[in-house]
């Protein structure tokens, strides 16, 4: 097909130029790193214990928590909402069918990252200590997992980015081929 189209020039040209536009984009992107933590949650009753997680994520996750922990990182200078910011980026869920909670934080700088995933942390253990009073409790929270450091950027995916940028091109480059070769005027045929 490519040697009827003559398209090998374009396509290696194009497939090039989409590899250097997909490592330029993903150079121009910022780094964010992934910080993440896991607590053991033990429970007698889970319908009572599902109850109390959810108190627990809106307590960590409140305005003023978010507000203090804003403060006390300079988490998203310069920006309108950073608390709303951080409640979007701060991610809490139950896992091993509810066994565990993972706490999960990305950001531009690694060491912040894993700062406010163990200030999360701490806080959802302080609030299921400061629970523990109530006596209709029965949820213990353990950290099993502490806050990791990440060494390697989750986002942007550079390699992707240029194999992405390589497809592209040569998608582009069998695009004008067929296109090229149908808009040429086919060659009179000699009346009979």
């Amino acid at each position: 097909m490519f040697a009827g189209l003559k398209v090998w020039k374009l396509a290696a040209g194009l497939g090039i130029a989409g590899a250097i536009v997909g490592a330029v984009i993903g150079n121009m992107l910022p780094d964010r790193f992934s910080s993440q933590a896991v607590i053991r949650l033990e429970t007698q009753k889970q319908p009572l214990s599902g109850n109390r997680v959810r108190q627990l994520f809106q307590a960590a996750t409140s305005d003023e928590s978010c507000r203090q922990m804003v403060k006390l990182f300079s988490l998203y200078p310069g920006e309108s909402e950073p608390e709303r910011r951080l409640r979007e980026h701060v991610h809490l869920e139950t896992v091993g069918n509810g066994s565990a909670i993972m706490v999960q934080f990305g950001y531009k700088d690694r060491f912040i990252a894993q700062k406010v995933v163990a200030e999360v942390v701490s806080r959802l253990i302080d609030g299921a200590i400061v629970q523990r009073g109530d006596p209709h409790t029965t949820m213990t929270l353990a950290l099993l997992d502490p806050a990791s450091l990440p060494l390697r950027p989750y986002f942007p995916n550079r390699p992707a980015a240029v194999e992405t940028g390589i497809l592209v091109g040569l998608g582009c480059a069998v695009v004008l081929g067929i296109w090229g070769r149908y808009k040429r005027p086919l060659p009179a045929v000699a009346a009979r």
